[in-house]
């Protein structure tokens, strides 16, 4: 390998690397997906500013999800601030913007300024018990948890770590580095089969 193909290698890697990510202030549409593996979801956040928030799920049809709201992280879940099952079922178009299915769930706390929550998503027959052990009966549930704040724009909390069993979709760099070293491979293979 040459040193002009080394540093032009180099600097591909460099350019592809993705740039870090500070901590962003957003409202947010959470997805889940069911799995083989039994478990609720979580997503732990902070509440920067004392308020009235709204949370509700948007699940597949004939799912029935359930949502336990906790102080504290995943960790170490405090108290139960509120739980429901079934809260969109006098009008979901109305009160949980984007479901049909009248057996989504919708918590509307007002949460203090300061303080870290968890919320747990299962599906119904979901107890406090499994939701603070992390296994559930019940099975998975599919579908999306939308948090809004006060003004429903909810700019006032942010989330500190995600859901364990979200998909991660693969960044452009991730795909920049995979395209580069798949025609590096290719290029070495066609150079061998023509040197041989």
């Amino acid at each position: 390998m040459s040193f002009r193909t080394l540093v032009a290698a180099l600097a591909a890697t460099l350019l592809a690397a993705p740039a870090a990510q500070a901590q962003t202030n957003y409202g947010a549409i959470f997805s889940f997906s069911g799995g083989s593996v039994v478990q609720p979801g979580y997503v732990t956040f902070d509440v920067l500013t004392s308020g009235a928030f709204r949370f509700w799920t948007i699940s597949e049809p004939g799912r029935d999800p359930q949502i336990f709201l906790f102080q504290g992280t995943r960790a170490s879940l405090g108290a139960l601030v509120t739980d429901n099952d079934d809260g969109c079922i006098t009008n979901p178009a109305a009160l949980c913007p984007g479901s049909t299915n009248i057996r989504d769930a919708l918590i509307t706390p007002t949460l203090v300024g300061g303080q870290t929550y968890t919320l747990a998503i299962g599906r119904y027959t979901f107890t406090e018990s499994e939701a603070r052990s992390g296994q559930m009966d019940g099975g998975d549930f599919s579908g999306q948890i939308v948090i809004t704040s006060g003004n429903g724009t909810a700019t006032n909390f942010a989330v500190a770590n995600g859901i364990p069993t979200t998909t991660t979709t693969p960044e452009p760099a991730t795909w920049a580095l995979m395209g580069a070293g798949l025609l590096g491979t290719a290029v070495v293979s066609r150079r061998r089969r023509t040197t041989a």
